[in-house]
């Protein structure tokens, strides 16, 4: 589980990163510090919570490679606008009555 480990790592760095932000900007407003310090904390800050998204993402998407990989991606089992816009974005019409259906077929007798 990377992906669910990661999360909590990345907001923590941007924590730190905004912290680290807000003390060097203290300095320069002090005197006592240069404005590519504050522009170099900035861009660490922005860094840091661009890593945080893409650990958010990573996160989401694995889940939904469980749910797809145990057969339970389905509409019931999505939000139904978050469903109604990936169909859009996807440029395509997805079928609103789908079911869930188990991926392996049913055992014969």
């Amino acid at each position: 589980m990377l992906a669910k480990k990661s999360v909590p790592i990345a907001r923590q760095q941007v924590k730190a990163a905004e912290e680290a932000l807000r003390l060097t900007q203290q300095n320069l407003l002090a005197g006592t510090g240069l404005l590519i310090d504050v522009l170099q904390a900035q861009y660490a800050a922005d860094q840091a919570r661009l890593r945080n998204a893409t650990a958010l993402v990573q996160y989401n998407q694995a889940q939904i490679n469980l749910l797809g990989a145990i057969g339970l991606l389905c509409v019931e089992n999505i939000e139904p606008r978050l469903f109604e816009l990936a169909g859009n974005h996807l440029g395509r019409k997805i079928d609103a009555q789908h079911s869930c259906r188990r991926s392996t077929p049913e055992p014969s007798r």
